[in-house]
């Protein structure tokens, strides 16, 4: 028997995966990171038009199609997207300190680990200070009227989320007042198990089942995305940025 002493932190990294899986796990990692990296280059993204950056960052940097990445935002960020199109004098700037971009930039701009652009208005410092999965890349302005004008052409889309809202909020308050409303729950839950996938968006969170990944039915899942639709102050996918009030288990996002 050998006298070398094994440290607790070799037993753990010898542990964590199986062998050869670390290795590619690793490889895997390495090369996302790099990947990351060269896509936020500062030299292709600070003090060039906007419009330039965003599209570096929405496609990867040529990786992915156009197309797909607009599919990922909402139609908000969509509208600010397409507002720094042909603005040259609009150009994305680095956040010096988080505290006072308010009051220097309208729009913030993140990109997450998995290559997930998204843009805040800069006045929503709980939203985008609130990611800390996300790296906080910088922002731009845009003028009033620009702002004025994202709003009124979210506005036709706002209203039918709210009619949907609130058709799904009078099902969810006759499930209570039956008293059937956990039955309900679990079979919505039961639903989710035995089909291949399916994806909740939320306020920017995804709750998902499917082969790679179960954040919905897993430990505290579904209990999760049932508070986060209780949380106030909380939008959904498909409209413009807006606080809501809160109710109880209600305001479902589209699904």
């Amino acid at each position: 028997m050998s006298g070398k002493h094994t440290t607790q932190e070799e037993v753990a990294e010898s542990t964590a995966f199986p062998t050869p899986n670390a290795a590619r796990l690793r490889q895997a990692t390495n090369a996302s990171a790099a990947m990351l990296q060269d896509v936020r280059r500062p030299d292709q993204l600070y003090g060039l038009p906007a419009s330039q950056g965003l599209i570096r960052l929405l496609t990867m940097a040529g990786r992915l199609p156009y197309s797909l990445g607009a599919a990922s935002l909402t139609t908000w960020e969509l509208e600010v997207l397409q507002c720094t199109f042909g603005n040259d004098e609009c150009l994305l700037l680095p956040l010096v300190d988080l505290d006072t971009a308010s009051s220097e930039l309208t729009i913030i701009v993140t990109h997450s680990l998995l290559g997930k652009l998204s843009l805040y208005p800069a006045t929503e410092t709980l939203s985008w200070k609130d990611t800390s999965s996300d790296v906080v890349i910088g922002g731009f302005s845009l003028r009033p009227a620009q702002l004025e004008a994202v709003t009124e052409k979210c506005l036709e889309e706002q209203t039918l989320e709210d009619a949907e809202r609130g058709t799904l909020d009078q099902l969810l308050l006759n499930f209570e007042a039956e008293g059937v409303l956990e039955q309900k729950v679990m079979q919505v839950a039961d639903w989710v198990e035995h089909v291949e996938s399916v994806y909740i968006y939320i306020d920017r969170h995804i709750f998902s089942r499917s082969d790679v990944s179960n954040t919905l039915l897993r430990g505290n899942g579904i209990l999760a995305a049932a508070g986060r639709l209780e949380s106030p102050g909380t939008s959904f996918c498909g409209g413009c940025p807006r606080a809501v009030s809160n109710r109880p288990l209600s305001s479902a996002g589209r699904v």
